[in-house]
């Protein structure tokens, strides 16, 4: 039985359709106002709660909603009433090679599997560039921001939460926190993504509540983090995190408050534990790369233009010949299909960071240089990561969903700067008075 008919088995074909149809009429039933960034936040909290095991109903309903929750996010997006962005032509490059990848799975040995994977990769890149739609000023920008923040920071304080209510079980695998079950190196991009954007939204909030509220989950999931002993993860927080600390440098109280506080936290979270693997941050010996020369060696130079296409019933994600997955996403493309597939790919991930660096040039611009600052590294801290795992290209990641958002923002911005000028629209808030009634929905 493949994972397909597995998943429909298990959940149920009637509560998969029932939550299509209830995640519809909440949206068009919410106010306008909200709809996107509840969407966005249900999104960025079912994707990794889906993978805490030990959670049982909760983790079932979460599958349970995660395709239905990028179709909620996409729909949002689409009936938004705001005037939308102009995007820039290379965002449907995402789209081509959404499409071009379900070429390449048809002869693989669970096909149904495979055809899951490459729709719910198309429903997310659908999706994330209906977002990127939106996305006209800063200030739009800002609540997209906020928005995954948000989700990603309650799915991460209920991954700690396994600390305090079960702490026997926190780590597994000799010393590594696996939050109720999930692979440390899966739920560490979640932590990732709540550490980096609690560390931005720190600068630019208005009040001490907000700054303790921030420090206090920055503190939690750096502990977390830590706990992990994933480098990868650590890795992707510190990029993301360097242009907060180079504007650290300026504001040395608010550096003082933050670091207190988060240091607090992180101690009161790593100090739950004697046997933690905090060593691995020190030793860099890994074996991936062994693991990426033996896929380079004997499985896609063995197939090096079509990839699987080449193939008869080979495994979709781990080749038999080496018996591990790759653990580097652009090899994963390499073995989805050869070069046809990946250097298109690898290319638009290039060109993405060449956007990405003109922002960064332009963040003299704007008001608040550091959310231009901030966008470009956070745009290349995915593509950093994936030399270390393939999740950027992994459709049920909500790390993946924001490469695909990024992206699409960071391009389609590198465009209207050769346009006009400037990278987002100046305007003081792009949700016009006029767009919604005095209740909050469509006028």
């Amino acid at each position: 039985m493949d994972k397909f008919q597995f998943y429909v088995e298990s959940v149920g074909l009637f509560p998969l359709v029932t939550s299509a149809v209830l995640g519809l009429i909440a949206v068009i039933f919410t106010p306008a106002r909200l709809r996107l960034p509840l969407a966005i936040v249900l999104l960025f909290v079912t994707t990794p709660v889906g993978r805490f095991l030990d959670l049982g109903g909760l983790r079932n309903a979460a599958k349970l909603l995660t395709f239905p929750a990028f179709l909620l996010v996409g729909l949002a997006a689409v009936i938004d009433s705001r005037p939308r962005a102009s995007l820039s032509p290379l965002v449907t490059a995402h789209i081509i090679l959404a499409l071009l990848a379900f070429l390449f799975v048809v002869t693989v040995n669970n096909v149904g599997t495979a055809m899951l994977l490459r729709t719910q990769w198309l429903v997310l890149v659908l999706a994330a560039i209906a977002v990127a739609r939106t996305v006209r000023t800063e200030a739009d920008l800002r609540l997209v921001l906020i928005s995954i923040w948000a989700g990603s920071s309650i799915a991460m304080l209920l991954a700690a939460s396994n600390i305090v209510l079960n702490p026997d079980t926190a780590l597994r695998r000799v010393g590594r926190f696996e939050p109720w079950g999930a692979p440390s190196n899966h739920i560490g991009v979640t932590f990732s993504l709540s550490i980096s954007l609690s560390a931005y939204l720190l600068f630019l909030a208005k009040s001490n509540l907000q700054r303790l509220v921030l420090v206090g989950i920055l503190g939690i999931g750096l502990g977390c983090a830590l706990l992990t002993g994933s480098r990868s993860t650590v890795a992707t927080v510190v990029i993301a995190c360097l242009p907060m600390l180079f504007e650290a440098r300026k504001r040395i109280g608010l550096l003082a408050l933050g670091g207190g506080v988060a240091t607090v936290g992180v101690l009161f979270v790593v100090r739950q534990f004697a046997n933690t693997r905090l060593d691995r941050f020190t030793d860099f010996q890994s074996s991936r790369g062994e693991i990426a020369l033996q896929y380079l060696d004997e499985v896609i130079a063995e197939r090096p233009i079509l990839g699987l296409l080449e193939t008869q019933g080979a495994p979709l994600l781990v080749a038999d010949e080496v018996g591990k997955t790759t653990h580097n996403a652009y090899l994963e493309a390499m073995y989805l299909g050869g070069i046809v597939y990946a250097l298109p790919l690898i290319l638009l991930c290039l060109v993405t960071l060449y956007a990405a660096f003109r922002v960064w040039l332009a963040r003299k611009q704007s008001p608040q240089p550091l959310t231009y600052a901030f966008l470009a590294f956070f745009t290349g801290t995915f593509y950093a990561h994936g030399f270390a795992n393939g999740a950027i290209f992994y459709p049920t990641y909500s790390w993946a969903f924001s490469q695909v958002l990024m992206s699409s923002v960071v391009l389609s911005a590198w465009m209207r700067m050769g346009k006009t000028g400037y990278a987002f629209e100046p305007e003081a808030y792009s949700y016009a008075p006029h767009a919604y009634d005095e209740y909050g929905y469509d006028a």
